[in-house]
């Protein structure tokens, strides 16, 4: 995004893929980001709001994150949004945009009470295609990202000189395949697609012998081979599901690299001892025991003697089977196919 000249990058959770505080230092590009999630979190001191000036304006960025995202965050997101509404005022800035990770009912009641604010940007939790989720009475938009970077949204919003909006509109573009690569972007996206060398998903790497010893986690993740073992049955009813080849989807697609994309197509992602993008934890691609009940690490070493998986439940399946993903999906129907 940096070389594609981009002015300011807002970071959620899901942009936040093992190693990425080491990327964005080795290529010295922390200037254009801007997050109020926790430092703890991104490993990073970023600001939460940024100022993009162009030639006659100046436009102030907040990024803002929802209390419900788990994300760690204890600030009051009302009292935190005035601080940073009236530092960019302090500033003059002449327009102010508000980058929301979080539900749209949230950002709507939000925009309610902060008629000042020009654009609100909700960036997750809606991926349909929508121009404009709602337009408030103060005639500020609110405008939803889409669906993973596949739209572009050209926003105008005017202003008298003293400040008070008169119009605002929104115009989105759809990126269908009718519509031709950038030649700039296809070398960085290809480079992106072969960095790290992911491991084949057909040719696992052996688990820990001894998986208590694995970083020295009491309870790590082990891949499913490890329950082979004492379940072979199941084990061979699961490698006849869409499960067992959860992985090579993302292959087809390329997409082997998107941080979106394994956190459900493989095992334990972003967690630790989970998959990392290495070889060493190519046992942990697909969607595998441990995906469903948990760390089976302390379950092995123990022979079995005790069982501390979680119960399945719907709500387990819906972490990944989402309306977006699975329309169709049933979980009675589900869940006897896998065993």
């Amino acid at each position: 995004m940096h070389k594609l000249k981009y002015d300011a990058v807002t970071l959620g959770l899901r942009d936040l893929s093992p190693g990425f505080a080491d990327s964005v230092a080795k290529w010295n590009v922390q200037e254009v980001l801007f997050s109020s999630l926790p430092a703890a979190v991104t490993k990073m001191n970023l600001p939460p709001a940024k100022v993009v000036s162009r030639s006659g304006f100046e436009l102030g960025l907040i990024s803002l994150v929802s209390p419900n995202g788990g994300t760690g965050s204890t600030y009051n997101v009302e009292t935190f949004l005035r601080e940073q509404i009236d530092a960019l005022g302090a500033q003059q800035v002449d327009f102010q945009a508000v980058v929301y990770l979080g539900m749209p009912h949230e950002l709507i009641a939000l925009s309610k009470k902060f008629p000042e604010i020009d654009l609100w940007l909700q960036s997750n939790g809606n991926h349909r295609p929508l121009s404009l989720i709602e337009t408030t009475m103060t005639n500020a938009p609110i405008v939803s990202a889409g669906d993973r970077g596949r739209e572009v949204g050209f926003i105008t919003i005017e202003k008298e000189k003293n400040g008070a909006r008169v119009a605002s509109s929104f115009h989105q573009l759809i990126l269908t395949d009718r519509i031709a690569d950038s030649p700039r972007a296809v070398p960085l996206i290809e480079g992106f697609r072969k960095a790290g060398k992911p491991p084949t998903p057909t040719a696992p790497a052996t688990p820990p012998k001894s998986p208590g010893a694995s970083n020295g986690s009491l309870n790590p993740y082990i891949g499913s081979i490890a329950c082979q073992n004492c379940h072979k049955d199941i084990f061979a009813k699961w490698e006849k599901t869409r499960h067992a080849h959860a992985f090579a989807t993302l292959t087809a697609k390329r997409e082997e690299q998107n941080a979106e994309c394994l956190e459900c197509h493989t095992t334990g992602f972003r967690e630790e001892t989970g998959y990392s993008v290495s070889a060493a934890t190519a046992h942990l691609v697909q969607v595998g025991c441990e995906s469903c009940h948990g760390r089976g690490g302390f379950h092995v070493r123990m022979n079995g003697r005790i069982s501390n998986f979680v119960k399945i439940t719907e709500t387990t399946c819906l972490r990944c089977h989402t309306p977006k993903q699975s329309p169709k999906f049933a979980f009675t129907e589900a869940r006897l196919k896998v065993h």
